[in-house]
Order: structure tokens, then C-alpha cells, then sequence
């Protein structure tokens, strides 16, 4: 695995923002024991360096940029179509079918009055 491939793995970035965040909140717990001037701009700079890693951490669950790394890691996997989807994207008539099904909606449960 090339050093590109461990740095977009998804699972990397997650732990690594979790270690960043440990430790600019030590920094930021320990500087705050003893303020002076030079302690102070410490305290600032890992206080700002604790709410980015809070937003990069928080980037990684659920959002557009974790999807595109949990895609590019299905596609370095080089996932193989399986022979039916083959099939169906090459249909005799020219056409491609979709390449999701929807799921069937179930019928909405019936309330009980009391």
C-alpha cells in the first residue's frame, strides 16, 4: 500500500484526526496551568488547532467527502461486476439498465384508535 493509498483510507484519517484531537486538547489542558505570555500563544494556537481537527473529524462521518473516500476505496479494491450486471447494462435493444434498483416501499401500518 503507497503512502497516497494510506493517506486517503478513510479509516487512517479517522484515527488520525482522534490522535491530533488528544493531543491539542492536552497541550491546549496543560498550557492552561501556567499563562504566561509565551504559554498563552501556545493555549491559542492549539485551541485553534483543536476546533480544526473537531471540523476535520466531523467531516469524516456522513459527509460528501467521506463517501468519495469510501468510493475510491471500493474502486481500488477493483470490485468485479458480477456476469448478471454485465448482462443487463448490455442489452440486445441498446439500451443500459440502471445500475441500482429501487427498493420496494412497504405499505404504511395501520394505526390503532384507542
Amino acid at each position: 500500500m503507497s503512502i497516497e493509498d494510506k493517506i486517503l483510507d478513510l479509516n487512517f484519517q479517522r484515527k488520525a484526526a482522534k490522535v491530533t484531537l488528544g493531543v491539542s486538547m492536552g497541550i491546549t489542558a496543560l498550557t492552561a496551568l501556567s499563562m504566561n505570555s509565551r504559554m498563552s500563544q501556545l493555549h491559542k494556537i492549539s485551541g485553534l488547532v483543536m476546533l480544526g481537527c473537531a471540523i476535520w473529524h466531523a467531516s469524516l462521518y456522513g459527509s460528501p467527502y467521506s463517501e468519495f473516500l469510501q468510493n475510491r476505496k471500493a474502486k481500488s479494491r477493483g470490485r468485479k461486476r458480477s456476469v448478471v450486471n454485465l448482462a443487463l447494462e448490455n442489452l440486445p435493444d441498446g439500451k443500459s439498465a440502471p445500475a441500482k434498483s429501487t427498493p420496494l416501499k412497504r405499505k404504511p401500518r395501520a394505526r390503532k384508535s384507542t
